[in-house]
């Protein structure tokens, strides 16, 4: 991304260089270096353009140009943003600007997973976008409704499937599905659909705690466990299985299942 950061890139060819699944590379990315993919770029283009401002003689329209912006109004405020002084104050390379703050490397959680192998399921789901917190809640009290008139809810099996990291990005295009998992077939309703979860081998972490904390143990998994683990990650998507949901005072039990070679 250093060498190549003028060029248009996307995150499934950043992917593949660095011989990681789509569905995990900007979770690992973010994990390891605090930033989006995304930010990243932004934040070297960004660089790039301050030091090009120092060296002078380009105006500040030339620079917002060279750096893929369309207007220099959009320009000014992403440069006020990351260093603190619009692009007409900035006279040297330091000058006022704001430290990234980099990465910590605190590992929240110790985590010790086990291995094991699970069959296709077949599933019941509802798919909902926007805030996590706000979009997870509204697709279950969807698909319980409709479940439990079928008399499916109990005796499924309960997945969340959320493909971004809830802690970055734009919430309001974050993908979430609530999913049943049953053998059992039975009339669809409008905005349920049916889907086959994918099988074979998962890293399953078991984590007892409020759904807020669940950024942390990703966190974890991807930055802490991961990297030693000497294991590679398949091309699906990770899921967290409601072992024993959220009710009144007990505290929620979810297995996360990250798929592994």
């Amino acid at each position: 991304m250093e060498t190549h950061s003028g060029e248009r890139l996307s995150v499934p060819s950043l992917a593949r260089v660095a011989c990681i699944s789509p569905f995990h590379f900007t979770r690992v990315f973010a994990a390891w270096t605090g930033e989006t993919p995304h930010a990243f770029l932004r934040r070297l283009r960004l660089e790039a353009a301050a030091e090009r401002l120092v060296r002078g003689p380009l105006s500040v329209t030339e620079v917002a140009l060279d750096a893929g912006y369309e207007t220099p109004e959009a320009f000014t405020k992403a440069f006020k943003a990351t260093f603190g002084v619009p692009p007409q104050d900035f006279s040297k390379p330091m000058g006022g600007r704001k430290e990234r703050v980099p990465a910590t490397g605190k590992m929240p959680l110790e985590l010790r997973p086990e291995t094991l192998t699970l069959p296709a399921q077949r599933a019941y789901f509802v798919r909902t976008r926007g805030p996590y917190a706000q979009s997870a809640a509204a697709a279950w009290k969807r698909l319980s409704r409709w479940a439990g008139s079928q008399g499916l809810f109990r005796s499924g099996i309960k997945y969340g499937l959320s493909y971004e990291d809830p802690a970055l990005g734009n919430p309001d295009v974050l993908t979430y599905d609530a999913c049943l998992a049953t053998a059992k077939e039975v009339p669809l309703a409008q905005g349920v659909e049916r889907r086959l979860l994918p099988g074979g081998r998962f890293a399953s972490f078991r984590y007892q705690g409020p759904y807020e904390g669940l950024g942390d143990v990703y966190a974890t998994i991807y930055r802490g466990w991961l990297p030693g683990s000497g294991r590679s990650l398949r091309n699906a998507p990770a899921m967290d299985r409601y072992v024993r949901p959220a009710f009144l005072w007990v505290k929620p039990t979810t297995e996360i299942l990250v798929p592994i070679e």
